[in-house]
């Protein structure tokens, strides 16, 4: 575990997130966030051959995660967690 993974967000420290670190702060698997990297859910930058996650792409992503579960209907998906909601909206992009 890194020294900056405990940290929230919204506090200081590093601007740019490696897949890996960006998995670690979120709670999902490695393999998982390299698919919403590449189905474009999460924003990132390449520098290099490194690919990293800025820090406002993770908080647009939880911001987007909660403005699509906010006020739950009888139609949407509550219950779901945000993995299998990220997971949905994945299959129906391929």
């Amino acid at each position: 575990m890194t020294a900056h993974s405990s940290r929230p967000l919204s506090a200081p420290g590093p601007l740019l997130y490696s897949v890996e670190e960006a998995a670690q702060l979120l709670g999902l698997g490695r393999t998982f966030t390299f698919r919403l990297v590449a189905g474009g859910q999460i924003g990132s930058v390449k520098i290099g051959t490194r690919r990293k996650i800025p820090r406002d792409a993770l908080e647009e992503y939880i911001g987007r995660l909660r403005s699509e579960q906010a006020p739950a209907t009888d139609g949407d998906r509550s219950g779901q967690t945000p993995q299998e909601t990220a997971r949905t909206r994945l299959t129906k992009v391929d």
